[in-house]
């Protein structure tokens, strides 16, 4: 299933977990996302993004009945990039880099070594493939597919197949 998805035309949201519950959080953010823009006809910026979001998970979790889902909230707005990690309470922490899913801790270990503060966006595309090549290869539950998103302060684009080939070389995983 596809794991990444768009929530504006500059922040994204990762999904790890049970897939109905976090389709229908996806659902629901993109929809205030665009009653907010309508309403104030302005953009919200990441931080507010992962704000709500944040208030949506702990209301659900004060119930009693939990979404069970480890989503993380990434994106570019006026104050620079952003990286948001939940748990399923509702805490929010922001971090420079962070995985979610079965596959994170062979992900964070490519992350720790290869993460630098300020990289060129060539060298952040490269470790976030490695990172993704390593959860791909020692997780099985991570499955054998790859999505690669580029988001600055001039939009977002989604990293075709052939790119990621390219940034991996022969090392790419991934069955033809």
């Amino acid at each position: 299933m596809k794991k990444i998805h768009a929530l504006d035309d500059r922040t994204v949201a990762t999904i790890a977990g049970l897939p109905s519950d976090a389709m229908y959080l996806i659902k629901i953010m993109v929809a205030e996302i665009k009653l907010y823009q309508l309403n104030r006809n302005r953009k919200m910026s990441t931080k507010a993004i992962a704000n709500l979001f944040s208030t949506v998970l702990h209301g659900q979790f004060r119930t009693g009945f939990p979404f069970f889902v480890g989503m993380l909230i990434t994106g570019v707005d006026d104050a620079g990039g952003h990286v948001f990690n939940f748990d399923g309470s509702g805490s929010i922490t922001e971090d420079p880099y962070t995985t979610t899913g079965s596959g994170s801790p062979f992900a964070a270990g490519a992350l720790e070594t290869m993460w630098e503060e300020d990289m060129d966006e060539a060298s952040a595309i490269r470790t976030a493939a490695f990172a993704l090549r390593s959860a791909i290869i020692r997780d099985m539950a991570s499955g054998d597919g790859m999505m690669i998103f580029v988001i600055n302060k001039d939009g977002m684009r989604e990293l075709s197949r052939e790119e990621i080939k390219e940034v991996l070389g022969d090392k790419f995983p991934l069955a033809n």
